[in-house]
């Protein structure tokens, strides 16, 4: 019976969701996004992030966190539990920085660039989530774009109309039509 579930559940989620979004988490804060199929093994990951390595040869694994498990390269996406989308984080050497090529970084991409790939992709559905003509997007590290984050908000919230604008106008703010004063 366990196992007609398991299957039952794998085939829900192909079914469900033919596009699979992976972000790899990098020790130095990098990511890297892109999009898989459910049934592209965890080996296909693997060799899709060798060109962007700054040691494309070194050894290298993929695991998830909360549990921690290592996910081994014959392993299927959905059969890893990575569908409809998942977080997955660098493990391997060298340990010390820079683990991207010079070139990858220097092709990188802001936060706000990928959160705008990312709703335009939500938007018109009709490219993958987070794949670029290149086939990857890359985002710069947490605490830059935490920064940029924040400006960005300080930036809308400067240019929404306040209450004490139309009191220094005299316009009379919109009420709904179900909104009934003073009852």
């Amino acid at each position: 019976m366990r196992e007609m579930e398991e299957s039952s559940k794998v085939l829900t989620a192909m079914s469900r969701y033919p596009i699979t979004h992976l972000r790899i988490h990098f020790p130095d804060e990098h990511v890297i996004q892109a999009s898989f199929k459910p049934t592209d093994l965890v080996a296909d990951v693997i060799n899709f992030l060798r060109p962007f390595l700054a040691c494309p040869t070194a050894d290298f694994s993929l695991s998830t966190r909360h549990p921690h498990r290592t996910l081994s390269p014959s392993t299927t996406l959905v059969a890893a539990d990575c569908v409809p989308n998942a977080r997955l984080y660098y493990e391997g050497l060298p340990a010390d920085p820079p683990f991207l090529s010079e070139d990858t970084l220097a092709k990188k991409s802001s936060y706000s660039g990928a959160c705008s790939s990312l709703n335009s992709m939500n938007t018109t559905k009709t490219r993958p989530l987070g794949i670029s003509s290149k086939g990857h997007t890359l985002s710069e590290p947490s605490s830059s774009s935490s920064s940029s984050r924040r400006k960005e908000e300080a930036l809308d919230l400067g240019t929404r109309p306040n209450a004490s604008d139309s009191r220094m106008t005299g316009t009379v703010p919109k009420v709904p039509k179900w909104f009934k004063v003073g009852k």
